[in-house]
């Protein structure tokens, strides 16, 4: 592709592609009109609603939902008017965000056939624009991911990081984008410390990374900038603490296939125990991809009172069955690493139930033959009617992309570039302690992939010019 002459020529490439992508996405939003009220919007709708706030699910994301559908109400009449707009808003983000990745393609003079490949990958793939309409938090975090990637591959490339406004910029985006996921802010962590670490060890080599040390700081200038943001909010709304059970997905998950593969075999005061914690109903609804039938039923009240006691079980129970509890993590982070079918090419392609009789929104679809089309893809008719392809539409690849990438650029010596690598990887790897990997945990980390392939594979000496932050 022709390199761009001016800044003007760059933002035409934007605006384009945004109009672009945006109206392409149209036909979706019919489709699924007036978009899809799922996910976790049950409790966030209803915690806008009420004024009751938990820190649960992000604070930020409950607000503009909730907001954005409030004011569509007031403007359109209804409740579907509410999620329309919002749904338009959503769309106009998430594909803003894409934009910005493939103006950086031009900026950086790649081929003209992998920027159309890109930007048709982000038109059509079909999840995008479905998750787009989706009521979910990783939608705006996993466009903003996007930005923050495209910007940190820029520095990296560049050994420079951003002055004035385009600082200021970044760390508003990479701020935000930590505020719509909770757990956005441990893989920015895991960068800044590997950063620091670099820096240390070339200065034990007497060798300055100077580099490595900045950009950490200007990372840990970020997450302060986010866990003021958590507190402001916390305390600005007065919400509660949110549910311990999502930090212990893991062992739970552990203790239910063990007991559900060798209750026969658990001393009867261990079940006793064990039932104090989870009701053995749930423990018998153990699905070996996600943890959410099992902690449905966890005692929150108990386990504050007995922690010990739960860590000693789970203990117990782990030395006795150390294979249930190795298999139990590997199974449910199977999105992770599996190249095979499963659960992790699944999306929502149904409202879900109303929290109340009041707060009611009718799916109004206008494409009915549109909408069959995108329900289509699913686990079943992906590995039936598109073997081989259908790879593509699982989460583990791109996992494997990212981490394929990292390894082509440790062994190309391009060591500042794995910087935006390992931010992928330290995202991707709060996911283990998840209660499980679909799409819309990795929206971010799927749209950042295709940038990183282009970028991974110009030449990061011979086009040193290119990569040169101005």
């Amino acid at each position: 592709m022709t390199a761009p002459g001016s800044a003007r020529e760059l933002n035409r490439i934007f605006l384009l592609s945004w109009l672009v992508l945006f109206l392409g996405w149209i036909p979706c939003f019919l489709a699924f009109y007036p978009g899809l009220y799922c996910y976790d919007m049950i409790w966030q709708w209803s915690m806008f609603e009420s004024g009751v706030y938990s820190t649960h699910h992000p604070l930020l994301h409950t607000l503009f939902a909730g907001g954005l559908i409030r004011l569509g109400k007031e403007i359109g009449g209804s409740w579907e008017a509410g999620f329309a707009l919002h749904s338009l808003v959503q769309m106009a983000i998430l594909s803003g965000c894409m934009a910005f990745a493939l103006r950086y393609l031009a900026k950086i003079r790649a081929p003209r056939v992998l920027f159309l490949v890109c930007g048709a990958f982000y038109l059509l793939f079909p999840f995008f624009p479905v998750s787009a309409v989706s009521t979910t938090k990783d939608v705006i975090f996993g466009g903003l991911m996007l930005v923050v990637f495209v910007c940190l591959w820029e520095m990296a490339a560049g050994r420079a990081l951003y002055r004035g406004w385009r600082l200021a910029a970044f760390i508003a985006a990479a701020v935000l984008m930590g505020l719509f996921r909770n757990n956005a802010v441990y893989g920015l962590a895991f960068l800044a410390a590997c950063l620091f670490c670099a820096a240390a060890a070339g200065r034990l080599k007497r060798r300055a990374n100077s580099f490595a040390w900045r950009m950490g700081l200007l990372l840990t200038v970020v997450i302060v900038g986010i866990q003021g943001g958590f507190w402001g909010l916390e305390k600005g709304l007065q919400a509660q603490k949110g549910s311990i059970a999502e930090m212990c997905s893991l062992p739970m998950q552990q203790l239910a296939r063990t007991y559900v593969y060798h209750q026969e075999e658990i001393p009867d005061e261990d079940k006793e125990l064990l039932f104090s914690y989870l009701p053995e109903e749930n423990l018998l609804r153990y699905k070996y991809y996600v943890s959410d039938p099992v902690k449905a039923g966890f005692n929150q009240e108990y386990f504050a009172e007995h922690t010990g006691d739960f860590a000693g079980l789970w203990l117990k129970l782990g030395l006795q069955h150390p294979k249930e509890y190795l298999l139990s993590p590997l199974y449910n982070m199977m999105g992770l690493w599996y190249l095979g079918g499963d659960s992790s090419c699944f999306v929502a392609y149904e409202m879900d139930e109303p929290f109340d009789q009041e707060h009611v929104v009718e799916a109004a679809g206008k494409l009915p033959w549109l909408k069959e089309a995108y329900t289509w893809f699913t686990d079943e008719n992906l590995q039936k009617y598109l073997p081989g392809v259908c790879i593509f539409f699982y989460t583990s690849f791109y996992v494997w992309a990212v981490l394929v990438s990292g390894a082509y650029l440790f062994a190309a010596k391009r060591y500042a570039c794995l910087a935006p690598v390992l931010f992928l990887g330290g995202y991707i790897l709060t996911l283990v302690l998840g209660p499980c990997v679909t799409v819309r945990y990795l929206l971010g980390v799927m749209m950042a992939v295709p940038v990183l392939a282009v970028c991974g594979t110009l030449d990061g000496g011979n086009n040193a010019e290119i990569f040169r932050v101005k």
